[in-house]
């Protein structure tokens, strides 16, 4: 063999060698063509050409390749990217270029809601719809143009204008600008400037805001007002925000505070007939101002129950108040006084001089004063001497939307029968004072509420046919005489009383109301009377009073409208 074929040999038995190392040092996709030949060349030929045979040796996955220590290695034909392809881009379409559309060349997909290169949006199914910001073709809508005043796509700003230097500049781009805090215009990061520098005016000298100190009497400026005080309720609240308007309250949304009450407690009396529950007046009447005035103790009580028949009218208990005295309650707060216990008591420790009210003394100034034109006559008849006088008042503002207002009251007096249109015409008195009206309000058949006025309630006789007796009067009027089982445990048996008989009245949003309960004896001290007293509370609606064009049909019959005003006795 000549030199240069020896060489020649050397040189190809180098690459074939570099060959097989690098298949041998782990390239387990590469396979020479030859080794393959040569693997099929020593297939048994009894084997065919069965495409389906495993053992075949045309199975790459069979393939082996020597290496350098003699070691046999697998060669997988299979590429790296984990999608059975082999192309290495692990979309799974063969073409290398990851887009998955197979023709290699990587193109953009407008619609896939996905931004890609080439495109400017791309709101996936949105894309050309009305309002978006991209049409079909991912391409971004023109809206508008800069230095409209409206900032469009693509926009970061638009002040009307294409002036530069003024935060906005000629292309719609934020400009950097300085910000100077005096100037009057409020500009990024400054909370306020009000052009100048006076401290707690609003806006600090550093643009920031003043802070406010709510309670210090002084109203500032993110306050609605600012009373001095934290008193809820008083029209500037605790967090100097104004009081919402007071307005009528439904009877539902009242609440009761006449549970358990003590008799020594200043408003249990007021509470005992439902009002100043609480100083919040969404939920209780507010009262102005209160007086009671009884020398003696035991000529009133606030009781849960009286005698068999009278329970509270709101709440749990109500107030009794009478020219005699009355025993304690029950622990559970009844009253149950024995048979005609109220009729010789004689005289209480309240006072016996002859004055009415304290503005009102005497006949001549109820005759000056009162309205109704009903008390100065019986006041008169009964001798102008008022005995074992208890009475009360409480002043209150009528709140918005409030047309009118009610109490419930029920009457009893030993007097009847025997001394009915007598000088012994024991009375109740609830006296009002307003801007429109000052007089009686509980007012019968052109009476105060005596027993001359009630006696056709309580008899179907009249009073000067017969004797003044019940075995002459009998019990036939609506009302409860004589020995009707409703007066059992009152101490009023065999004499009278009503039932709880409601009183309404109409007044004016935002009137002032002064009303004075009062109960005396007249001519004497020797028959007593009492009132029961529950269930004060303002009257959203109006009642129907004498100008009304229903007030005859509706208020003069037989059967009373509840709505309609005056006192409305039981039928």
């Amino acid at each position: 063999m000549k030199l240069e074929n020896v060489k020649t040999w050397r040189l190809l038995g180098v690459g074939l060698m570099s060959v097989s190392l690098a298949a041998g040092c782990g390239d387990s996709s590469m396979t020479s063509a030859s080794s393959a030949e040569t693997e099929t060349d020593s297939t048994d030929p009894s084997a065919g050409s069965d495409s389906g045979d495993t053992t075949s040796g045309s199975d790459s996955s069979a393939m082996t390749s020597q290496g350098p220590g003699g070691n046999t290695d697998s060669a997988s034909t299979t590429a790296g990217d984990g999608d059975g392809d082999g192309d290495g881009d692990g979309d799974g379409d063969g073409d290398g270029d990851g887009d998955g559309d197979g023709d290699g060349d990587g193109d953009a997909v407008c619609g896939n809601d996905v931004l890609e290169p080439g495109e400017q949006c791309d709101e996936g199914g949105n894309n050309g719809m009305p309002g978006g910001m991209c049409d079909e073709n991912c391409m971004l809508i023109p809206s508008g143009e800069c230095g409209d005043g409206v900032e469009d796509v693509g926009e970061q700003c638009d002040d009307g204008n294409v002036d530069p230097g003024d935060g906005c500049d000629e292309n719609c781009m934020i400009e950097d600008m300085p910000i100077e805090c005096g100037n009057g215009v409020l500009e990024m990061g400054e909370e306020c400037d009000d052009g100048n520098d006076v401290p707690a005016d609003g806006c600090e000298s550093d643009c920031t805001l003043t802070p406010s100190e709510c309670g210090n009497g002084v109203p500032e400026f993110d306050e609605e007002c600012d009373d001095g005080n934290d008193v809820e309720f008083d029209g500037c609240e605790p967090n100097c925000t104004l009081t919402p308007a007071i307005e009528c309250l439904p009877p539902d949304d009242y609440v009761s505070c006449d549970n358990n009450l003590n008799q020594n407690d200043e408003l249990a009396p007021f509470h005992a007939i439902g009002v100043q529950c609480s100083n919040n007046p969404f939920e209780s009447i507010q009262i102005n101002s209160q007086s009671f005035n009884a020398v003696d103790g035991n000529s009133w009580r606030i009781v849960s129950g009286y005698g068999s028949h009278y329970d509270p009218q709101e709440g749990d208990s109500f107030l009794l108040m009478g020219s005699c005295t009355f025993a304690q309650p029950n622990g559970n707060g009844q009253l149950t006084l024995p048979n005609n216990s109220q009729v010789s008591c004689g005289s209480n420790g309240n006072p016996d001089d002859n004055q009415f009210l304290p503005n009102w003394p005497n006949q001549a100034a109820i005759n000056a004063a009162d309205d109704s034109n009903t008390l100065a006559q019986q006041w008169q008849i009964g001798g102008n001497d008022p005995n074992d006088k208890i009475w009360f008042t409480f002043s209150a503002t009528a709140p918005a939307l409030t047309e009118g207002y009610s109490f419930d009251f029920a009457f009893f007096s030993s007097e009847w029968p025997t001394y009915v249109n007598t000088t012994f015409n024991d009375l109740f008195v609830a006296w009002v004072v307003t801007d429109s009206f000052t007089g009686n309000i509980s007012v019968i058949n052109n009476q105060p509420t005596t027993i001359t006025a009630l006696h056709s309630h309580w008899s179907n006789v009249p009073v000067n046919q017969g004797s003044k007796t019940c075995a002459n009067f009998g019990s036939a009027g609506p009302g409860f005489s004589c020995n009707e089982p409703q007066l059992a445990g009152t101490g009023y048996e065999t004499h009278a009383a009503t039932d709880w008989t409601p009183v309404n009245q109409n007044i004016e949003s935002g009137t002032n109301l002064d009303i004075y309960f009062f109960v005396s004896d007249m001519g004497d001290t020797a028959l007593a009377s009492a009132v029961a007293l529950d269930n004060f509370r303002w009257r959203c609606m109006p009642c129907i009073d004498q100008d009304d064009p229903d007030y005859v049909q509706e208020c003069l019959g037989e059967i009373q409208n509840p709505d309609c005003c005056g006192v409305i006795l039981p039928q």
